[in-house]
């Protein structure tokens, strides 16, 4: 990314690497061209599907209340499906991510190789700090049954309209937004930390 220098410093130059790095595989020679360009015309030129503009202008990029949960198991699906809840370790929720809003599942390639992507995602109606001994629904399969885990009440599963499909991404947890999710084609996108870098993203998805 060295040889990579524009006119002046400016939010593309850090956008092609943020975006490298959560997906390498569609960094080639476009962004010779991309990076050609100046800041102002690459922000402004990605034509977004009619309505999107709107409601990208509401977004709040420091709002990342939408949990996005893997799953050990088909049975831990099943349960969490049919019981209408989702459980995490404790620790691997931070204070700086309270208060989440949304839980979405994701369907890991290596767990779910036929069905991998994020089908599924809920309200959360309320939270709470359990121990795993108390969490009967799926049997436990490592840890302590005194560890503590957040347990998340779901309104209901809502099926996307899309499957949101894996795609060089694997994490335990991650956040997002509910715009990122409601438009996301591809895991990654989720992961798209202002307008600037979904704008410069979907440039890139044009070529």
């Amino acid at each position: 990314m060295d040889k990579m220098k524009f006119e002046t410093p400016d939010l593309t130059a850090e956008n092609v690497e943020k975006i490298a790095a959560l997906f390498p595989s569609c960094v080639t020679e476009m962004l010779d061209e991309l990076i050609s360009d100046s800041p102002k015309s690459a922000f402004q030129r990605a034509t977004l599907p009619a309505g999107i503009e709107a409601r990208l202008a509401k977004v709040d990029w420091n709002r990342r209340d939408v949990l996005i949960g893997t799953l050990r198991s088909a049975a831990q699906l099943k349960a969490c499906i049919e019981g209408c809840f989702y459980y995490i370790p404790a620790r691997l929720i931070q204070e700086e991510n309270l208060p989440i809003h949304y839980v979405a599942l994701f369907q890991t390639p290596r767990v779910f190789p036929k069905d991998a992507g994020i089908r599924y995602y809920g309200e959360v109606l309320r939270s709470a700090l359990v121990k795993r001994k108390n969490i009967r629904e799926v049997p436990q399969t490592h840890g302590t049954p005194e560890d503590l885990y957040y347990r998340y009440q779901i309104r209901e599963w809502l099926p996307l309209k899309k499957p949101i499909l894996p795609k060089e991404s694997g994490f335990v947890r991650a956040f997002t937004n509910l715009f990122l999710l409601e438009n996301a084609q591809v895991v990654p996108e989720l992961l798209l930390r202002s307008e600037e870098e979904y704008r410069f993203y979907t440039e890139l998805k044009r070529r």
